[in-house]
């Protein structure tokens, strides 16, 4: 029964990591964001490990403390993609937004998707870390669409209190996380 259960995750495990490979095979993708994706973070690590196995190219561009206004300023986002020419553009960013006026973080990731045009753009939302914050989490789709799909990290993805330290996710969850993002986006995205 054991060898029966391990055949049938290893097969889950190989045709899930072949579905994912056809979606992302040979595309050009550019990530920003923030320090959840960062030099080291699991969901960045995550991205890195599924894209190469996919042969994408995978530019992560990210800045410790940084909300949309951080790539939107002096058209760094337009030079990015100018620069980079990606098929596919996902944006981690909000968690340093969480305690700012409503109105004040729509108006910055307005300006930043004006910058992006692309054929495909994900919008990684914020994990809800931050007590308090769950008003303004609710209201990232509805500034972010349609130009962007937004992946509601809120609603699918759970973080136990020893996944996270402060405001970042703890490596194992953070690869977790990718993984149910590039499932969700593997559904979505264009081939």
């Amino acid at each position: 029964m054991k060898y029966l259960l391990v055949a049938a995750l290893l097969t889950f495990a190989v045709t899930a990591a072949a579905s994912t490979g056809t979606v992302w095979e040979d595309k050009k993708i550019l990530v920003v964001g923030d320090s959840l994706i960062g030099v080291g973070s699991g969901l960045g690590i995550y991205l890195e490990e599924t894209f190469h196995e996919a042969n994408a190219q995978l530019t992560i561009k990210s800045k410790t403390g940084a909300r949309p206004s951080t790539f939107s300023r002096n058209g760094k986002m337009k030079k990015l993609i100018t620069e980079h020419q990606p098929d596919t553009v996902i944006i981690v960013l909000g968690m340093n937004t969480l305690r700012s006026p409503a109105a004040v973080v729509r108006e910055s990731v307005k300006r930043l998707l004006e910058q992006v045009d692309t054929d495909e753009c994900f919008w990684i939302g914020p994990p809800p870390l931050i007590e308090g914050s769950e008003w303004l989490i609710k209201r990232y789709p509805a500034y972010v669409s349609p130009q962007c799909k937004y992946f509601n990290t809120a609603k699918q993805v759970t973080f136990p209190p020893k996944s996270v330290t402060g405001f970042h996710v703890k490596r194992g969850k953070g690869r977790r996380w990718g993984r149910q993002f590039t499932t969700w986006a593997g559904k979505l995205s264009k081939p």
